[in-house]
């Protein structure tokens, strides 16, 4: 048997660390369980770097057993806010699933316990102490990765990573060794995802700790088409198992240059709701649409968590679908959908003080995010109706197309009426699979190029029937 535990270390450490110092940090230790005879480990590999983020260690015996924990690199995150004035931080830290389920438990209390595990304060630029009103968090009482938020009232926030540790036991009495890794797949994928594919995900192997012999992996799932998170067991047919989560999101990108796979769910706020978020700093706005949207990203070659370094949202204050885009540092980006509810109409103009504002806000400085504008995107009304009218475009080139084949003879101009038509049915279908499947949202930029495409398939088509009928006469 072989364990060890999640745990966390300081940015600073990192340098110095040896493998003794890994393996009292993990509580790694292997032993025969039969008589509790203490075998060395005598093998510890891990990829930890000094940045801040998610690793991992692997610890092994001679014997060939293994055992892989997740190690979270942790630093003071601080947040600086020129528009308001405003300095806030805090720190990483870990916690036990005991003592999560204590801090859950002490709802009372568990505002001023999450600042105080932080270290979180803030102030103002004057160094006068500023109050801490907001926090939220995800955190649950099992083993995982959880993020906390603390903001001002003036919206100046940081956000920070929980690191929930629990032991991992590696024990097989076959001598197997399993592995898998916690995986995110959209819920289009999820509609036909099958055993091979799970298996790949998760990148979930099992081999023959004596021989190194590789081992057939059934898996053992009920992922569903809704958004959420689900268990997914792999097992040898001995017997020996691990059980991974398997997260189901809306919206889902692949890189097929980085392997990463960002995913994250559609977003849905009334009138107010986008009022308060556009109020935040940029640094707070990036942290609530992260926090709100469940935006996770993964390499999925290593299985480890890749983290969110860049928002661009093009929510205003008023009704509608937005675009936000979230990335990570290689710039791997998954778009989800804002959905606004109508508010007042005095407060729907493209020139109100809260467009204004948001636009103000998205210069200001802030050492957490990046926040730049997205000119290409729609930021005006309800983009469905913009995509209905892409697809009007469409359906009206079709129609010329087929009269065009039904009633002329000329090969050349039936060639060239279908290819424009074919060609901007296809450009559609297209746009619609890089967005959003299933919907018919697009950039209204989208339809200068189909209204163009059907404009030049009628001014040909008339120019040569023009031609035919002077050829005639």
């Amino acid at each position: 048997v072989i364990e060890a535990e999640d745990f966390m270390v300081a940015s600073e450490d990192v340098s110095s660390l040896t493998n003794d110092d890994l393996i009292d940090l993990a509580k790694a230790k292997a032993y025969i369980k039969e008589t509790n005879e203490t075998i060395d480990i005598t093998k510890v590999s891990h990829n930890i770097k000094e940045k801040r983020g998610v690793y991992s260690a692997t610890f092994g015996t001679t014997q060939g057993n293994k055992v892989t924990v997740r190690v979270v690199v942790k630093k003071e995150v601080i947040t600086e806010d020129d528009a308001n004035q405003e300095r806030i931080k805090a720190t990483d830290f870990m916690l036990s699933v005991k003592e999560a389920e204590e801090l859950l438990s002490d709802t009372t209390n568990i505002n001023s316990n999450l600042i105080a595990y932080a270290n979180a304060s803030a102030e103002d630029y004057t160094n006068n102490s500023v109050d801490i009103v907001t926090v939220t968090h995800n955190i649950l009482a099992e083993r995982g990765i959880y993020e906390v938020t603390y903001a001002t009232l003036k919206g100046t926030s940081v956000t920070i990573r929980v690191l929930v540790s629990d032991k991992t036991i590696v024990e097989s009495e076959y001598r197997e060794q399993i592995s898998a890794n916690d995986f995110i797949l959209s819920t289009r994928e999820a509609l036909t995802i099958n055993e091979p594919q799970v298996i790949q995900l998760a990148n979930a192997s099992a081999i023959n700790i004596e021989t190194g012999e590789a081992i057939t992996v059934k898996a053992t799932y009920d992922i569903r088409t809704v958004k959420g998170t689900y268990d997914v067991t792999f097992s040898t047919p001995k017997g020996t198992s691990v059980t991974i989560k398997a997260r189901v999101v809306e919206n889902l990108y692949e890189d097929p240059i980085t392997h990463e796979r960002i995913g994250g769910n559609d977003l849905d706020y009334s009138y107010e709701e986008a009022k308060a978020i556009l109020a935040m700093s940029p640094a707070g706005q990036d942290a609530k649409l992260i926090h709100d949207a469940e935006v996770e990203a993964y390499n999925g070659e290593t299985g480890e968590a890749v983290d969110i370094t860049k928002v661009v949202s093009n929510i205003v204050a008023q009704g509608g679908n937005y675009p936000v885009n979230f990335s990570t540092a290689k710039g791997s980006k998954v778009e989800v959908k804002a959905k606004i509810g109508e508010g007042p109409r005095s407060a729907v103009s493209g020139n109100t003080n809260d467009t204004k504002n948001k636009k103000n806000k998205n210069k200001k400085s802030t050492k957490k995010y990046q926040v730049s504008d997205n000119a290409s995107a729609t930021s005006n009304g309800d983009m469905d109706k913009v995509a209905i009218l892409n697809l009007l475009f469409v359906l009206l080139g079709a129609l010329v197309a087929g009269y065009a084949l039904l009633k002329e003879e000329d090969r050349k101009t039936k060639g060239i009426v279908s290819g424009m038509a074919i060609t901007s049915f296809v450009v559609f279908v297209f746009t619609q699979l890089i967005h959003y499947p299933y919907t018919f949202v697009l950039f209204n930029t989208w339809s200068i190029l189909f209204g163009a495409i059907f404009l030049i398939e009628i001014g040909f088509y008339g120019y040569q029937k023009y031609i035919i009928k002077q050829k005639e006469e």
